[in-house]
């Protein structure tokens, strides 16, 4: 999301080197937007922000663990 500084200049989001980004849309049942919305705030923290430390820190814990699940490519 493009912000504005004060003097009409736009503001990229900051892109990380080796990062390529691609969006995915995922369906979540309500109760469970209600918990992570309830995590979030707690954390001061997007939504999104939550989920995707969320994801990362169980791939990261899978990882160490020997890697128990596979990705198909």
């Amino acid at each position: 999301m493009l912000a504005r500084t004060s003097q009409s200049t736009l503001i990229y989001p900051r892109r990380r080197p080796g990062q390529e980004q691609r969006r995915v849309n995922v369906d979540f049942p309500v109760w469970m937007i209600a918990l992570l919305d309830k995590e979030a705030k707690r954390l001061g923290v997007p939504r999104q922000s939550l989920i995707k430390m969320l994801i990362a820190r169980h791939l990261d814990k899978a990882r160490v663990i020997g890697n128990r699940f596979c990705c198909a490519g």
